[in-house]
């Protein structure tokens, strides 16, 4: 079981790095299971040029209908590709 420390019952606004893999799945699930924790959004790098995923070369259209099912709003951070 997952034991997260009881600081306060006071809502956390807390960002989560979507990068698409099942390490990103399972962070979500254990935040969202902790009452304290408020997930305002998700944020991932696509490579502008191939518009992907940087870590794992996710098509944009299948990150964002990710992102729709999951719940918060997604923000793309888009990075152009190295020379």
């Amino acid at each position: 079981a997952f034991i997260y420390p009881r600081f306060s019952m006071q809502s956390k606004r807390t960002l989560l790095s979507w990068s698409t893999s099942k390490d990103s799945v399972y962070s979500l699930h254990l935040l969202q299971n902790i009452p304290t924790v408020n997930l305002v959004y998700l944020f991932t790098t696509i490579n502008l040029a191939f518009e992907r995923v940087a870590v794992h070369a996710v098509r944009l259209k299948l990150l964002k209908e990710q992102a729709s099912q999951i719940g918060p709003p997604l923000d793309i951070i888009e990075y152009p590709t190295p020379l």
